[in-house]
């Protein structure tokens, strides 16, 4: 089983959260239903709600998907809730109607051995996050977090149990099953907060650019993202190449003042952070803006991140991280690469893109290029 999971990681990251999620789910379920614990019951149902985040992760922003989404979204949390108001009826069901409970050493040595596997198979999901640089399986340290404060609880609850007699292995499923509840609530409130907020205007969008790129000592704009807020406040952050000769404290200093000079004028809320480039460099500025122009010509939301000009004997590298919007598959996105390296070599034969292609997902309130949190590569 866990070869199987190790060969389904290399595949598809994804799938693999999914499946790891849906096999501590069975297993934790199973094991709750030998020994009668409704502790280890909550704690599996826990893990079906990472599983269906996962899935919902999934679920594109694609305008012909629009309905489908909310309603996938709304299920789920309707589903979550009913979870976990189920798991708190069968908690209060144990206390006030206790049953006989699994004997002994070993419901205790279960309780151990599913923390241990579930520590190994997310640990392996870290570490394959952390490379890839998949946000989203990296940040499975936070979930472990989480885990191990309610297994701890769960373990201390059953050895009271188990000494005294007393149901206090009931009272652990509350933790487990409040958690629950509060994710079901979380996938609702943010599906309703993208369904009210407003798309970016690409005109407004594409003059703040350009106004960023025609101001001193700037050599090109990275990625960007912009949300409302309702009331019409809007926050557009953006990716800024600036000097590398140019100290971060004073870069940042001078990149909020620019921010507040445009954003006084345009009522968009700017932040700007500073990508360092050589700025005495001049092929490899000429490059990048000629490669940002070519971008702007195919789709006015993919943008060039973290880009280096490397020479070389018959050619030059073009390397840079290309940021596509979440309705990019990848077949779109080859599609896409293919356009800019003929645009971009009929005028200069010289180059060759080297793209790092990167599905930047819709986060809450209509990101322009997504949530920072779930980076995820073709």
């Amino acid at each position: 089983m866990l070869r199987k999971l190790r060969t389904q990681l290399g595949k598809n990251e994804r799938s693999a959260e999914i499946f790891a999620f849906v096999l501590l789910f069975i297993l934790k379920f199973a094991a709750g239903s030998i020994f009668a614990l409704p502790s280890l019951h909550a704690l599996g149902c826990l893990d079906l709600v990472y599983a269906v985040r996962a899935f919902l992760r999934t679920i594109p922003y694609r305008a012909k998907k629009r309905n489908l989404r909310p309603l996938l979204h709304f299920a789920a949390a309707f589903l979550l809730f009913e979870i976990g108001f189920s798991m708190l009826t069968s908690a209060l069901t144990a206390i006030f109607r206790p049953q006989e409970t699994g004997n002994g050493f070993f419901p205790f040595l279960a309780i151990v051995v599913l923390f241990a596997l579930e520590r190994y198979l997310l640990t392996m999901l870290a570490q394959r996050g952390e490379k890839s640089g998949n946000r989203a399986l990296a940040s499975l340290g936070k979930t472990m977090t989480v885990d191990t404060v309610l297994y701890a609880i769960t373990a201390a609850a059953y050895l009271i149990h188990w000494i005294t007699g007393l149901r206090t292995d009931a009272y652990a499923a509350f933790p487990a099953a409040a958690v629950i509840i509060i994710h079901a609530f979380l996938i609702a409130i943010v599906m309703i907060l993208e369904m009210i907020t407003e798309a970016p205007d690409p005109e407004l969008v594409g003059r703040i650019r350009r106004t960023v790129r025609e101001c001193s000592g700037i050599f090109g704009t990275g990625r960007m993202r912009m949300r409302f807020f309702g009331e019409g406040r809007r926050l557009l952050s953006m990716n800024v190449y600036t000097p590398s000769a140019e100290t971060a404290q004073a870069a940042k200093e001078r990149l909020d003042t620019i921010a507040e000079m445009i954003g006084r004028d345009s009522g968009v809320q700017l932040r700007l952070y500073p990508l360092p480039i050589d700025g005495s460099d001049e092929k490899g500025i000429a490059a990048l803006q000629m490669l940002t122009e070519a971008l702007e010509a195919e789709d006015w939301r993919a943008c060039a991140d973290h880009f280096h000009y490397v020479r070389g004997e018959n050619f030059d590298n073009l390397i840079f991280d290309l940021c596509l919007p979440e309705d990019y598959d990848e077949e779109r996105g080859r599609q896409l690469c293919g356009r800019l390296e003929n645009r971009i070599r009929g005028q200069k034969p010289r180059y060759i893109p080297v793209p790092t292609v990167k599905i930047i997902r819709q986060g809450t309130g209509n990101w322009l290029q997504g949530s920072s949190q779930d980076d995820r590569p073709l």
